[in-house]
């Protein structure tokens, strides 16, 4: 059922994308959304093939299981590990990848172990929170130094805020998915810092603009 929400939905996406915003848009914009929507289906397509084929070693607790197209593409991951919560143990740890084909049947060959409580993921939503408000102080620096108040901002002004828009809606999803998995790690972190510099850059970059214009 599950899979075919999900299909609907993209043809449900699709339809619109085709009959009502590509005829609307500039030759140029519509080549470029197009790209983009390419890039992403085999993106998408490559995750999926690794999620079919790949499962992972808890080693807490050794136990072997498969994962999701959803998790294993918003999961972090590194050579040959995926930072994952193990559904046998409740812990959230570097998980070592293995072949799905050699993945252990559930059964009599493990004995249960109690779940481990749940970490403290509470800094995730402040780090989201950080994001957003800095990205809002973007917004508000182009609305209060615009210099015409009698008149709303060009699209050429607008363009730095809403391609600056990108980063805080991927940041979110990614730290908010790590607090419903209890994902506890120093990438998230090392992505807000990342994210807060580039807000601050393109701060800097607006202010400079509307500086000219004035």
């Amino acid at each position: 059922m599950r899979s075919g929400f999900w299909l609907g939905l993209i043809v449900i996406v699709v339809f619109v994308l085709a009959f009502f915003i590509l005829p609307r848009l500039s030759p140029s914009t519509v080549s470029s959304l197009v790209i983009t929507l390419l890039f992403l289906a085999i993106m998408m397509l490559l995750v999926y093939r690794h999620a079919r084929t790949s499962g992972y070693h808890c080693a807490p607790c050794g136990h072997e299981f498969p994962i999701s197209l959803w998790v294993d593409f918003l999961s972090p991951h590194g050579f040959g590990r995926k930072l994952l919560r193990c559904p046998r143990c409740g812990i959230s740890s570097w998980c070592t990848e293995i072949d799905r084909a050699a993945i252990r049947l559930p059964g009599e060959t493990e004995e249960p172990i109690p779940e481990a409580p749940a970490e403290e993921v509470g800094w995730l939503y402040v780090q989201v929170l950080i994001v957003l408000v800095l990205y809002a102080g973007l917004w508000g620096l182009t609305f209060l130094r615009w210099p015409s108040p009698s008149a709303a901002p060009t699209g050429l002004i607008l363009k730095v805020p809403l391609a600056a828009g990108i980063l805080p809606v991927l940041h979110a999803v990614f730290c908010l998915f790590a607090a419903r998995q209890g994902y506890k790690s120093a990438v998230y972190p090392a992505v807000t810092a990342f994210v807060v510099a580039f807000l601050l850059l393109a701060g800097w970059m607006q202010w400079i603009v509307l500086a000219r214009l004035a």
